[in-house]
């Protein structure tokens, strides 16, 4: 078993799967909740911005923890994906005073896309098992 923390080429690219990430994400959520007339590249760039720091706050310890035993497009490193934004959705709901944001088709359609975008990106740079 290789040691996935110290590998530099590893963090690299977790930062790429969590940029392309974030901006795909930021679009798809401008094209799908703000409309087409929100589609503007500061909006891109900040939302961009946000959902990068997510990603990489929770992406990243996810997946350190996950390519242990690397798998392409494993359901359960969906799941995990999908657990752990609906966690973050939660907490930020309580945070924002929403009340059960988990009824809301809004929001768990938010949390699928954040998780499969984030898994299709995770099995394409990273789930190779050779880094």
């Amino acid at each position: 078993m290789r040691d996935v923390i110290s590998s530099s080429e590893f963090l690299g690219y977790s930062f790429i799967c969590s940029f392309i990430s974030s901006v795909i994400l930021s679009i798809l959520f401008l094209i799908f909740f703000g409309g087409i007339d929100s589609f503007v590249f500061f909006a891109v760039l900040m939302f961009s911005l946000i959902f990068f720091i997510f990603y990489l706050i929770f992406g990243t310890p996810s997946q350190i923890i996950l390519n242990k035993k690397p798998k392409k497009f494993s359901i359960i490193y969906l799941f995990v994906y999908l657990l752990i934004s609906l966690c973050i959705t939660a907490v930020l709901s309580l945070i924002g005073d929403v009340r059960n944001p988990l009824v809301s088709l809004d929001s768990c359609i938010f949390c699928l896309l954040a998780s499969l975008i984030f898994w299709i990106c995770d099995s394409f740079f990273l789930q190779d098992g050779s880094l």
